[in-house]
């Protein structure tokens, strides 16, 4: 599919991601119980009567193997077709990942069969986790620059999940990419399967709250008070 793979050699990677996930099940849960220690075996009971993950993953926080447990999409993901197992996507930056996941609250916003309230509010979780693997693929190269429209379109995956195929069947475990929905291009990676996670639980969790109007997006640091914001024009082109 892409030539420049037959020649490519896999690289090695050592670092931290940062993914976030919405609070609101979590949250639930810990108002069942007295203390962290307790909630984690909660919610690690609750995981048991989850779908097998394809993985031997019984020891990892659930906030780690959840993402390999489900299957795809109906519409699969980046470099995820339908037929394959889920992919674990992160971002090597926060603002990243912020971003991206600002991207998605807009989109539910505006897909809202009912009219959504004028600020549609939310609770979130940040994690970091530590990787690293020498099967690794970094599509920012140089060399696979021809292809950086079809890699980060926004909407058509159609490309990027072939090229995940012939990833995946030529035993990368990683992948490095722009993200298609951070204004400032950070960078993202995806990972095939468990192996490059080098810890089994996440390095730290953060806790953020999230408010969604008609045109902007907030998120604040529910310790800190650090925030970010993000307006419509920031993702959607054509908006007027």
């Amino acid at each position: 599919m892409i030539d420049e793979l037959n020649e490519y050699l896999p690289i090695n990677i050592d670092g931290i991601f940062y993914r976030i996930v919405e609070a609101q099940e979590i949250n639930a849960t810990r108002q069942l119980v007295d203390t962290l220690d307790e909630h984690e075996l909660l919610e690690n009971m609750i995981e048991s009567s989850k779908p097998t993950n394809p993985y031997k993953m019984d020891s990892y926080h659930y906030l780690l193997s959840t993402p390999f447990r489900y299957p795809p999409l109906n519409y699969g993901s980046r470099f995820g077709a339908v037929h394959e197992p889920s992919l674990l996507y992160a971002s090597i930056k926060e603002s990243t990942c912020i971003a991206e996941c600002a991207f998605y609250r807009l989109n539910f916003y505006y897909s809202m069969t009912k009219q959504p309230p004028k600020t549609l509010k939310s609770q979130h979780t940040l994690f970091t986790a530590s990787f690293q693997t020498s099967k690794a693929i970094d599509l920012t190269d140089q060399v696979f620059s021809k292809y950086t429209g079809k890699l980060i379109h926004k909407s058509d995956y159609s490309f990027t999940q072939r090229l995940g195929s012939d990833l995946r069947n030529k035993g990368f475990d990683c992948v490095i990419y722009t993200s298609a929905r951070d204004p400032s291009h950070g960078l993202n990676i995806a990972l095939y399967n468990p192996s490059p996670l080098k810890e089994d639980k996440p390095i730290s969790t953060h806790e953020w709250y999230s408010e969604v109007s008609k045109e902007v997006v907030q998120f604040k640091n529910i310790r800190t008070k650090e925030s970010y914001e993000f307006h419509i024009k920031d993702f959607f082109d054509d908006y007027v």
